[in-house]
């Protein structure tokens, strides 16, 4: 069996109004916790659909157009609730306003991974979303939320306008995207092994411990998918 690196190097491959992926990164955390490893965890942005509006759509419209009827929203939405708790993530899916377009969002996210800060970001945008929940798709919403991050209304403004590190994360997702990922979390391990979808902390215990590619499949949020 190989040896682990003194510190891990984690690629997850993410977007911030994807469910799963919140329930991924908690499970990532809780197993290297255990493990007691440690791990630089760099998020790249993929957009579960980059054809929304900046203005964003109707939370009710957009779910019953993706899954087809009020019912099937229920269902959905009670399954990955109920995986949330137990992860200790309180989704309020129902509270919802508007189903933003990501773009905006990622390109915050790339900034912060400039600074150290990353992560940290990615819970916050995850718990805006899908727990409080926040409406994204309004810029004086995102200015708050950053301004309890730290950054000033002015450092914020400037990042979502600033159009190289638009173009930077356009050009990562299309990237992603050409390496065949088409669902997400996705997790790339010190450059050689993957692993999809929100996997089990037992998963991710015997991956540190064997260092092999896990084929077991996980739910996970995908572009033409109807799991979330």
């Amino acid at each position: 069996m190989k040896e682990f690196k003194e510190v891990l190097s984690i690629d997850v491959v993410s977007d911030v109004a994807c469910p799963w992926c919140y329930i991924g990164k908690k499970r990532l955390e809780k197993a290297l916790e255990e493990e007691g490893l440690k791990a630089e965890i760099n998020f790249h942005p993929f957009q579960l659909d980059p054809t929304l509006p900046e203005t964003g759509v109707n939370r009710e419209m957009y779910f019953e157009n993706k899954f087809g009827s009020p019912d099937r929203v229920e269902a959905v939405f009670s399954r990955v609730e109920a995986v949330g708790a137990t992860e200790g993530i309180h989704f309020n899916f129902r509270s919802i306003p508007t189903i933003p377009n990501t773009l905006s969002l990622h390109v915050l996210m790339q900034k912060a991974k400039e600074e150290g800060r990353q992560l940290e970001l990615a819970a916050y945008l995850f718990e805006a979303y899908m727990v409080q929940p926040i409406d994204l798709s309004k810029e004086e919403n995102v200015i708050n939320i950053m301004l309890d991050f730290g950054w000033t209304k002015e450092k914020t403004m400037s990042v979502l306008h600033d159009d190289s590190l638009r173009y930077q994360v356009k050009q990562e997702i299309h990237s992603m995207q050409q390496k065949g990922i088409s669902g997400v979390p996705f997790f790339i391990i010190n450059q050689q092994y993957a692993l999809s979808g929100a996997q089990p902390v037992e998963v991710w215990k015997e991956v540190f411990q064997q260092l092999r590619t896990s084929s077991s499949e996980a739910d996970s949020c995908d572009v033409d998918g109807n799991n979330c």
